[in-house]
């Protein structure tokens, strides 16, 4: 008898093989936003020039760009490490300086030396650790800051208010405050929190505080307010004092921003995937709380405050950019901000239909109240830049702004884009059946034609389909006609292609394409100058290849060497003359197309 295990394991039943996959995830659009579009991006200082980083193929390429002329003035790509961010900045510095190389222990020369005061520079934090400086006006790297202890990924980078110092933030939770004369850490501090800090914004001190304190707002997705004490004999700071701490954002930080004042007692924030830019007073101590709260249409992208700090920008995902005013520090926190004005760049696409812009920044210009400096990107490589008003002569802000452009056609218009230009001959390219000759019409007389297009259903047939396909009878009875004279000249034999005298282009071009021997073979058999050499000159530039390899080919066969083995060891002396007039007749007509064809000497090395 069979017993049964009391005990018995419940298996789990297994999804049958008709269950749906589910692609609820995949189905549900993704929105834009600033972390995988426009965060490696920024306006200069002065509003004048603009960076834009980009990955070309596997290396990260730094464009300049003039916004007053939309002009690319400077170019750089990275070769050993890739960006982690990209800050401007301006360096005072004099020439003739000298930085000191600990690791190479001897004193060189920089090419900082060559910058000029107050010039602006990129700031260029890497993945390895370091961080480059790039000068526009030179076309390079002016400096590089690098050290032992520095290896992970800098995740910003701030010019200190002096101009002489820069402070960064890394992946390993440290900031380091570098000495840009000597390329040496003055000092660091690190983070407790297990998060590091992905933005850094430096408060503007009182000229006349002569103390060696500095404060600092640092944030990952919670920010704070640190004041560090600076010691320049040391490279670890000697007291780091956490003054206050905001929490609000539950992602990190695109935009951390001071609101220019008499105190400097608020600033901004915008963070990735969050619809809202937030302003905060700072207090005396303990937690800061929200002071206002802009809500905008999609997520924020960029936030920016004029110069003045009367208004405050933000920049949506959908292209849409929105001007607040900066509100009192004793305004109600609970009310969300109204936008003064709304601005929107909209591309007509014909008559009817337009859509929004890509827009990757917008900036005020500081020298010009009430206009914006708006970059948009247009077919993935050339940056538009635009001036706006949103404000009347009167100065009082317009509600509502709607810019309409239109974008210009392909290859019109590109005068930021260096284009490569393909290689492009004139040829005569068979359009009709009766066959012109060229004795009496001049080289530069040659109607030029569209290079290489080559009609597939007329290469189908045969050639005296196509003559009776274009051209009917009369044209058929006017070839028969025309040939007569090369019948009396040579008697057709087995491979003896009865062909108009003054051009084989047609027949030629139909033997290349369909790889027909005995078409070919009669072709070739013709020598005389006139004929190969119109010939020749009628044929599209990409069957030159083909037709000197059939030519070199000949050269290296014997009799016979075209329907079997070959008897001999080469051409013959007459068969050899009309190989090398053909090739002759090809370098002669197509070596600038044969000049781009990087392969060329490999596949004729025989």
């Amino acid at each position: 008898m069979a017993t049964v295990s009391k005990k018995q394991k419940k298996t789990p039943q297994k999804a049958g093989n008709s269950r749906k996959v589910n692609t609820s995830s995949l189905s549900q659009p993704v929105n834009a936003d600033a972390t995988s579009l426009a965060s490696l991006n920024a306006f200069s200082p002065n509003h004048q020039w603009f960076a834009f980083l980009s990955l070309a193929v596997d290396k990260h390429r730094l464009r300049v760009f003039d916004a007053n002329t939309g002009v690319s003035v400077a170019e750089y790509t990275l070769q050993a490490s890739s960006v982690t961010s990209l800050r401007w900045g301006t360096l005072a510095t004099e020439s003739g300086m000298t930085v000191q190389s600990k690791k190479r222990k001897r004193s060189t020369k920089d090419s900082i030396t060559k910058a000029a005061p107050g010039a602006p520079v990129v700031l260029l934090g890497l993945e390895n650790g370091g961080t480059v400086f790039f000068s526009p006006t030179q076309g390079t790297t002016v400096l590089t800051l690098s050290h032992a202890s520095a290896t992970t990924a800098v995740l910003d980078v701030k010019i200190d208010l002096d101009e002489e110092r820069v402070w960064t933030s890394s992946a390993d939770g440290i900031i380091r405050l570098w000495d840009i004369k000597t390329s040496r850490i003055i000092c660091s501090w690190k983070s407790e929190n297990r998060f590091p800090y992905s933005r850094l914004a430096i408060k503007t001190r009182n000229p006349l505080d002569s103390s060696s304190t500095q404060q600092v707002l640092a944030s990952n997705h919670s920010i704070d307010l640190l004041e560090l004490q600076i010691d320049s004999s040391s490279e670890e700071a000697i007291k780091a004092t956490r003054l206050s701490t905001f929490s609000g954002h539950v992602t990190n930080l695109l935009s951390l921003q001071w609101i220019p004042s008499s105190s400097y007692s608020q600033f901004i924030t915008s963070a990735e995937r969050d619809r809202f830019m937030q302003g905060w007073n700072v207090p005396k101590k303990g937690e800061g709380r929200i002071a206002f709260s802009a809500p905008v249409d999609g997520d924020v992208r960029k936030s920016h405050v004029s110069e003045d700090g009367k208004y405050l920008l933000s920049l949506s995902s959908s292209g849409v950019i929105s001007i607040f005013s900066t509100p009192p520090s004793t305004a109600n926190p609970t009310t969300s901000l109204e936008p003064e004005s709304v601005v929107g760049v909209l591309v007509s696409r014909d008559k009817k239909t337009s859509e929004p812009a890509q827009i990757l920044d917008a900036a005020f210009v500081p020298d010009q109240q009430g206009t914006l400096r708006v970059a948009r990107l247009l077919d993935g490589a050339r940056l538009v830049f635009h001036l706006i008003k949103f404000t009347n002569d009167q100065g009082v802000v317009l509600p509502e702004v709607q810019v309409k452009v239109t974008d210009p056609k392909p290859g019109q218009g590109l005068d930021s884009v260096t284009t490569s230009r393909r290689y492009k001959e004139l040829d005569g390219a068979v359009t009709s059946a009766v066959q012109v000759s060229h004795g009496d019409i001049k080289d530069d007389e040659i109607t030029p034609a569209v290079n290489g297009i080559l009609d597939t259903e007329m290469a189908e047939l045969s050639l005296g389909q196509r003559l009776k396909a274009m051209n009917g009878a009369d044209g058929s009875s006017s070839d028969s006609s025309d040939s007569g004279a090369n019948r009396r000249k040579q008697k057709p034999g087995k491979n003896v292609i009865e062909v108009p005298p003054e051009s084989l282009s047609r027949t030629l071009i139909q033997a290349l394409h369909s790889s027909d021997t005995r078409l070919l073979e009669g072709c070739l058999r013709y020598s005389e100058p006139k004929i190969i050499k119109n010939t020749v000159k009628r044929l599209p530039p990409q069957l030159s290849v083909p037709l000197l390899q059939a030519c070199v080919d000949r050269l290296s066969r014997g009799r016979g060497g075209n329907r079997g083995p070959a008897s001999g060891a080469a051409a013959s002396s007459q068969r050899g003359m009309a190989m090398v007039a053909w090739i002759r007749a090809v370098l002669v007509a197509h070596s600038g197309y044969l000049m781009t064809v990087g392969e060329i000497s490999r596949s004729l090395n025989y």
